[in-house]
């Protein structure tokens, strides 16, 4: 966001001290065309990202995940790595999901232990990542991401990341249930967990991708959307008042 805004602040500097004659407006002319064409395509391009990620918002919110049967494929190294990491903290290996979104069908792991009060997800995001998942007393699901995820405080979601280990993702995941109450849910079969998933994607679906449109790609909007109005209002100053500075 600095970055962008210190781009846009020489900009209307440079076409200050070309109106005003104190330097040649020419080069400045350049300078302003390439930054205007930066401006353009990168609004462009987050706007037609953040359609594209509205509507994997609506494919998640209806996507149904399908227990896989029969002889499953492995794990690649770096998840069977993290599956015996949280196999560690008492998970049992239960089943593998596959959701399809768009393109090939997304793999997910799912370890339940036998208190049932935690249940967790693991698959591939940018890595191999697990998420810590239990539903308080009140219904507000909990969730906690290791090593990567958002941070979401919502009325039917509280939702935070720990970067260190699994133990520290699990530790931090029950103070956060004890804190809202306490367990609501036991999830201790493949069969408990697919109907907490259906409440999940029913209550909390695509609501991280909500996320980071409004924590990420709606600020990127605004701040291009005003880079390229500087852009566009430094044009037609030195079009208009320009020739008139400089005579």
């Amino acid at each position: 966001m600095i970055g962008r805004f210190a781009l846009a602040t020489v900009v209307a500097i440079l076409t200050v001290l070309a109106i005003t004659g104190r330097i040649d407006p020419g080069p400045v002319r350049i300078i302003l065309f390439g930054h205007t064409a930066l401006s353009l395509a990168a609004l462009t391009l987050n706007v037609v990202g953040k359609s594209r990620l509205q509507g994997m918002v609506d494919r998640v919110r209806s996507a149904v995940p399908v227990v896989t049967t029969g002889l499953i494929e492995a794990p690649r190294t770096d998840v069977a790595e993290l599956i015996a990491e949280v196999r560690a903290l008492g998970f049992d290996m239960s089943a593998a999901t596959d959701t399809a979104l768009s393109g090939a069908p997304i793999r997910t792991w799912i370890l339940l232990e036998p208190a049932g009060e935690t249940w967790v997800e693991l698959g591939i995001g940018l890595r191999p990542m697990a998420i810590f998942l239990s539903e308080a007393a009140s219904g507000r699901l909990i969730e906690t991401a290791y090593p990567l995820g958002e941070t979401i405080e919502n009325p039917k979601l509280s939702a935070r990341a720990v970067s260190t280990s699994a133990a520290d993702a699990l530790a931090a995941h029950r103070d956060a249930l004890r804190d809202a109450g306490g367990e609501g849910r036991l999830v201790k079969t493949v069969d408990d967990y697919l109907a907490a998933e259906r409440v999940q994607r029913a209550a909390t679906g695509g609501m991280r991708i909500q996320s980071h449109i409004e924590n990420n790609v709606n600020p990127a909007i605004r701040d291009w959307a005003i880079s390229l109005a500087v852009d566009v209002v430094s044009l037609i100053a030195l079009a208009v008042v320009g020739p008139t500075a400089a005579g």
